[in-house]
């Protein structure tokens, strides 16, 4: 009988040890990689940041973002088509690689970069600020 109660409580502390090893873990991966903390706290994490010039724009450290915040895997250095609109480009309730600019890339074999936003408009395509980050 005392075996059994040592082997639950033994079970019991390991148990509670990984958890607490695992968020240790997670917190340092969380501090170290901004991408990680956004995909760990995504409801806290900003979709959008202010911008002097556009009023707000895309937030590079969104983990679905590219360095300079656009809906992409990465900036490429050349592209064939460049997809500029609102939320619908931009691929607002799908998944990244489901966003039409995505899809049209997969299609037609041609290197596509998304600059959508959702709000956005020909106005702010026009603004230099909007390509360099």
């Amino acid at each position: 009988m005392v075996t059994w109660r040592k082997s639950l409580v033994f079970s019991v502390v390991a148990i509670i040890a990984t958890f607490v090893l695992l968020e240790v873990l997670l917190q340092i991966l969380a501090y170290t990689f901004p991408k990680v903390n956004g995909l760990l706290s995504r409801t806290t994490m900003q979709n959008t940041i202010e911008d002097e010039k556009l009023g707000w724009r895309p937030n590079p450290k969104h983990p679905e973002h590219d360095r300079k915040g656009f809906r992409n895997r990465q900036v490429p250095n050349k592209v064939d088509i460049v997809a500029m609109g609102d939320s619908q480009t931009y691929g607002t309730q799908v998944t990244p690689i489901e966003a039409w600019p995505q899809q049209l890339e997969l299609l037609s074999r041609n290197t596509t970069y998304n600059m959508a936003y959702g709000g956005y408009g020909p106005a702010h395509s026009l603004i230099p600020s909007c390509i360099l980050t």
